[in-house]
């Protein structure tokens, strides 16, 4: 699997799990972070960190400590 970096809204680690509706669901680890409220599913578990790690592109942020592009 594709490392996931951390989240870009509040740090903490980020994961992908199986939702047998939405499929493979990237998800931050702090259950108050308001990117939890966005689901969207990929049909495999790479597409989901991936898209988990360009989520914002051109944003920097210190525990990632790079720029993100599309």
């Amino acid at each position: 699997m594709t490392e996931l970096k951390f989240c870009p809204f509040c740090g903490e680690d980020a994961t992908v799990s199986y939702n047998t509706v939405f499929g493979f669901v990237p998800w931050c680890g702090n259950p108050d972070c308001i990117l939890n409220d966005l689901t969207h599913g990929y049909e495999t578990e790479r597409e989901a960190a991936e898209a988990w790690n360009c989520a914002l592109p051109g944003f920097v942020d210190s525990k990632n400590e790079e720029k993100t592009e599309r």
